[in-house]
Formats: C-alpha cells, structure tokens, sequence
C-alpha cells in the first residue's frame, strides 16, 4: 500500500462545522464559499476579503444556498492587517470553533503595455528603466500579499 493509501477511506463527505475562507470575495474564493454552501458542506461560514459589496453578494448566494442567513458571516480585512486579521478570525472563532480555514487571498499583476503600443506588439517592446521598476514593485507587492498574507492567516489559526 502506498504512503497515501489509506484503508479507512469513506465516501462520506466530510461537513465542516464552521468553515473560513480568506480572498472569498471573488475568483476561487468566491466559488469555493458557493460550492461548500451549495454542497451542505458546512453548518457555519465566514467570508474574509477587502471588497464589502462583492462579499456580501457571494454571501448573499451562499445564505440562499444554505436556506439561512444566520449561518453565513463576512468581515472586511486585507490579509496583511495582521492585527485585523487575528481579531476577525478569533470572533470567528468564538462564534463557532473552526473546522477548516481555506487562506485563499491573493492578487495578481498583469502588466499593461505602454501607452501608444498595442497588445500584439508588447512582446517586441524596448522596456525603459522606469517601466520595469514598476512592474518589479508589482511583482514584490504580489509576493507579499500571496505569501506574507497567507502566512498571517495560517500562523492565527494554529
């Protein structure tokens, strides 16, 4: 049997008390919170993300899922608010214990080409000094947020 084989496997689907999900306004997050509240995965679930209108809509999508509003809670907080981030979290917490915390906040660069110069063109441009430290100060900020911020949401939890 291999390492990861195990032969106490269940079809059962495992249901989540309270479930929290970071970076839950939009993209994977957004269709995780909807897939767990469709699926009758968890009794409880917290959104976490910075946008407070698309996180009441996927909130909103979720409750009608869950067919209650009680269960579905969302708060307001970017993932490098460390302080912020450990209070929501811990009021999650006391709320209902967590069973499962999904660090899903992320964000993403695409770089635009200069002005004047059309998409098909981009690959050819001549990139002057200024143009790549910007997108190298994109890039850090990126690092930071996917790292940084999900190391703070982890490291609240344990």
């Amino acid at each position: 049997m291999g390492a990861c084989a195990s032969s106490q496997h269940t079809s059962e689907p495992v249901i989540y008390r309270h479930a929290v999900i970071t970076g839950a306004s939009s993209g994977i997050g957004a269709a995780l919170a909807l897939a767990l509240a469709r699926q009758a995965r968890c009794q409880n679930l917290t959104l976490l993300g910075r946008d407070m209108a698309r996180l009441s809509a996927v909130a909103e999508a979720c409750a009608v899922a869950m067919g209650t509003n009680d269960a579905v809670h969302t708060c307001t907080i970017d993932v490098m608010d460390r302080t912020g981030l450990a209070a929501a979290l811990a009021a999650a917490h006391a709320r209902v214990p967590l069973g499962l915390v999904v660090c899903n906040a992320g964000v993403a660069v695409t770089p635009a080409p200069p002005p004047g110069m059309s998409e098909k063109h981009i690959h050819t441009c001549t990139c002057t000094r200024d143009d790549i430290d910007s997108l190298n100060l994109s890039l850090l900020a990126c690092a930071d947020v996917n790292i940084t911020g999900q190391h703070h949401a982890g490291k609240c939890c344990i």
